[in-house]
């Protein structure tokens, strides 16, 4: 298997891992729960950016870490949490719009 076809394979399979979906939405809840006691931005941000950074290097080290491609997937996971965290914020604020 050539080199992009991996690179393609492994976002493939983390966009779609349940247990990483499962904790970015947990982490975009508990953000979205704990708002109000952070009047800054930078101090909502940088728990949502370090838990995201904090979960790619735990699946790559809980579920992989015999496999050559452990480092490669753990820094491909990193901007795939991001989206998946922006996604799953976006339709927890469409929601609460929803409900109000």
């Amino acid at each position: 298997m050539d080199m992009q076809a991996s690179i393609g394979a492994i976002v493939v399979e983390q966009f779609t891992d349940p247990f990483r979906i499962g904790m970015i939405l947990f982490l975009a809840i508990t953000s979205a729960n704990t708002a109000h006691a952070t009047t800054t931005r930078a101090g909502r941000s940088a728990p949502l950016v370090l838990g995201a950074l904090f979960i790619a290097v735990l699946i790559g080290i809980a579920f992989h870490r015999d496999a050559p491609d452990m480092l490669p997937r753990m820094l491909i996971g990193i901007p795939v949490n991001g989206i998946l965290l922006v996604i799953m914020i976006g339709l927890l604020r469409l929601w609460k719009r929803m409900r109000n």
